[in-house]
């Protein structure tokens, strides 16, 4: 009996020794998933604008959703969600600006940091940083900006500890 227990305490401390690196490895394959994601959706803004130069048929919702926004991102509502479960967004910015906007929200701080030093950051007019809670619109708020290539020291400043918002414009 005492042999027993001993076996079954062992099982339960592997098990949760498993649970725990599983749980791991899945935040950080989802982590990468993301930052494939903001990738693709930005190499698709850009591959598009270049190959056609016309930013006011990128003001069409469905032209974003079918060309730069991968399928596997959009809820049946249309709406975009990244890899993290947060929410994304790509549309002209509401300032009256002629920019657009490519916004990954619900970001922790590790997540933050790595979207800001992507290598198409550097194309990017501006990128910021906006601290903004769960529900509240992507494109509000006011935060921290930087233009060209973003440093990992840079990056780190610039982010927050939770609820971060990073936002590409273009």
């Amino acid at each position: 009996m005492v042999e027993m227990l001993g076996v079954l305490a062992i099982i339960g401390v592997l098990s949760v020794a498993g649970i725990a690196g599983y749980s791991k490895a899945m935040a950080h394959h989802n982590l990468n998933k993301t930052i494939d994601q903001a990738q693709t959706i930005i190499s698709n803004f850009m591959y598009y604008m270049q190959n056609t130069n016309n930013k006011s048929s990128m003001y069409s919702t469905s032209v974003i959703n079918s060309l730069i926004i991968p399928k596997e991102m959009l809820d049946s509502s249309n709406q975009c969600h990244h890899a993290l479960g947060g929410r994304c967004l790509v549309s002209q910015n509401t300032n009256g600006s002629q920019e657009f906007i490519v916004r990954f929200g619900d970001l922790d701080k590790e997540a933050c940091v790595q979207l800001l030093i992507l290598p198409y950051s550097e194309y990017a007019i501006k990128v910021s940083v906006n601290k903004i809670a769960k529900g509240t619109p992507l494109s509000s708020g006011n935060g921290k900006t930087k233009t060209g290539a973003i440093k990992m020291s840079d990056a780190i400043s610039m982010c927050y500890d939770k609820q971060n918002a990073v936002r590409w414009h273009f």
